[in-house]
């Protein structure tokens, strides 16, 4: 003992520890005199420094993966996520667990689930280590297993970005019949980010799609859209990156599917084919070199609407719509088929046709029915029909020629009266018109025929014939100078010895030099003498006593017969 000690009012004894347990102290001291000085009483300490099994390993919940990293869905939206504190056999009802420098006190129903639950709050992206204790009774530290700890990784990977779909030319968010094909799908194309790699899940409407290393180098990848009908497509696309996070383009895009066109137009008709038989004759399409074809106009059409007939676009006018068709002139360049196609193409972008194409034939030529008209009682063929041509019954023929297109039941019309042709026609080779003659001069005979397809075939050319059958004034009386008294009778004087009398014929006024007068079966030429004279004379033999009759007569140009004003008769005696 020191005076230190004794300044104290105690000593320090160091007592060793050499295990856990009961420790008993035990102080005496001897006296001057040898006496036996004993502490008041011994002194038992236990060693404790083994702190109960409190609690075990931490565990997160939301981990899902138990990779370590909370994504934004295994976070949540709350701002905290659980850690789960298993409890050890010593636990009781009251035990406290920090977790993070929070109490928590452990309750039957957590004994009974076998841990506490901590919310521990994220206060931003990284790291977050939990770390749990308890200290038990003996005041000994038990510690979680381990600390735990978890990176907070809520923002996703840029993987994909804007979706464009390439089908849609101009862009209006429209997909017409021109546009979508005929596969039934259409390309939606995912941009790809700059943390793409190959081997990138896209998830483009429910359909997976593994990023290659070409959809890298062009920037994007392509998903086929499938189209089940008519209506709005709405395209999503999201990706997750390695940490589960979900990327999601830009913006989902929704294009419609308009496939069916307006109904903008109809039936084609052709105004000019006045009897519906799909062939314009010559009357029908006219002199200007073109027809014109209306196109019905649907009611979807307004104004504006372009209608292309035939490669030229006709603009909807609102006098078109009030009439209800557009009216487009068809040039003609030739005969032949000539076909009539209309389509207009919607707002949509989307094709409507006409009803159907209407092709119509052009034929103008006429059939060769007819040709040559003749006059066969024209007999000397001069174009004049005289009394002996002409005849008595009031009527001259002509004969129309037929040609090759000509059948059994062809119809010729003849100076306004049809003619049907019959086989006997045929095998003549002509039909016969007869021609009424109502007076003196030119009567022209003109014919005509239709063919089937309403073509007029005329004949080669109109005939004129002049009908003459009035003689020209070329001869009058006759006289006999040589019966001097004019009592009828040739005596022997009169007579003379040269057993002839002279008969003198008067010329008309329409006798000329070299008019023909025929006096009892002799011709006399009229010379200019003659003509001087104002008559011809014929020497008329006698034969023998009794009557002797003059006839004379004269042929004019047209060939009719003048006859001498009366014939006279003599009587030799």
């Amino acid at each position: 003992m020191t005076a230190a000690d004794l300044a104290n009012g105690f000593i320090t004894a160091a007592i060793p520890v050499t295990g856990e347990g009961p420790v008993t102290i035990h102080a005496e001291a001897v006296d001057a005199q040898g006496n036996l000085d004993v502490a008041d009483a011994d002194v038992t300490v236990t060693v404790d420094t083994l702190p109960a099994d409190l609690i075990g390993a931490i565990t997160i919940p939301e981990d899902l993966n138990g990779d370590g990293i909370l994504n934004a869905d295994e976070l949540g939206t709350d701002g905290t996520f659980n850690a789960q504190v298993a409890l050890g056999p010593d636990a009781i009802d009251g035990t406290v667990v920090n977790v993070n420098g929070t109490n928590y006190t452990v309750t039957a129903a957590d004994l009974a689930n076998g841990f506490i639950t901590a919310a521990i709050p994220v206060t931003g992206e990284g790291p977050v280590t939990i770390h749990a204790e308890a200290v038990d009774t003996q005041g000994n530290l038990d510690v979680a297993d381990a600390d735990v700890t978890v990176t907070v990784d809520t923002l996703p990977a840029d993987l994909i970005g804007a979706i464009t779909i390439p089908e849609d030319l101009n862009g209006d968010g429209i997909l017409n019949a021109d546009e979508l094909g005929t596969d039934g799908t259409f390309n939606a194309q995912v941009a790809l980010g700059p943390d793409a790699i190959d081997g990138t899940v896209v998830n483009v409407n429910g359909t997976n799609y593994t990023v290659t290393a070409a959809d890298l180098a062009n920037g994007f990848i392509t998903a086929a859209i499938p189209v089940t009908g008519e209506g709005p497509v709405t395209i999503h696309a999201e990706a997750v990156d390695a940490q589960g996070n979900l990327d999601v383009a830009d913006a989902d895009v929704t294009v419609t599917v308009d496939t069916l066109p307006a109904d903008l137009i109809g039936a084609i008709t052709i105004p000019e084919d006045l009897n519906g038989d799909g062939i314009l004759n010559a009357d029908e399409l006219g002199t200007d070199g073109t027809f014109n074809a209306q196109v019905a106009l649907g009611p979807d059409a307004i104004d504006g609407t372009v209608v292309n007939i035939n490669g030229t676009n006709y603009t909807v006018t609102a006098a078109d719509l009030a009439n209800g068709f557009i009216t487009a002139a068809i040039p003609v360049t030739g005969e032949g088929p000539v076909t009539i196609h209309a389509e207009a193409v919607d707002a949509q972008g989307n094709l409507d046709v006409a009803d159907a194409d209407v092709t119509v034939t052009v034929d103008t030529l006429p059939a060769d029915l007819i040709g040559a008209i003749t006059i066969p009682e024209d007999l000397n063929g001069d174009g004049i029909l005289n009394a002996d041509e002409l005849g008595t019954d009031g009527t001259f023929n002509a004969q129309v020629a037929l040609g090759p297109d000509a059948i059994d039941g062809t119809v010729v019309n003849v100076n306004g009266t049809n003619y049907t042709v019959t086989a006997a026609d045929l095998a003549n080779g002509f039909i016969t018109a007869a021609i009424p003659v109502t007076g003196e001069g030119p009567v022209t005979i003109h014919a005509e025929a239709v063919d089937t397809q309403g073509n007029l075939d005329v004949a080669d050319a109109d005939v004129t014939v002049t009908v003459d059958t009035l003689p020209a004034d070329l001869i009058g009386a006759i006289t006999i100078p040589e019966d001097l008294n004019g009592d009828g009778i040739l005596n022997a004087d009169e007579l003379g010895t040269d057993g002839t009398f002279n008969a003198q014929v008067a010329l008309g006024p329409d006798a000329i030099d070299g008019t023909v007068v025929n006096i009892n079966g002799t011709n006399y030429t009229v010379t200019a003498a003659d003509l001087a004279n104002g008559f011809i004379t014929a020497a008329i033999p006698v034969t023998g006593e009794g009557p002797v009759t003059i006839h004379a007569e004269a042929v004019d140009a047209q060939g009719n017969l003048d006859v001498a004003d009366a014939d006279v008769t003599v009587t030799v005696d």
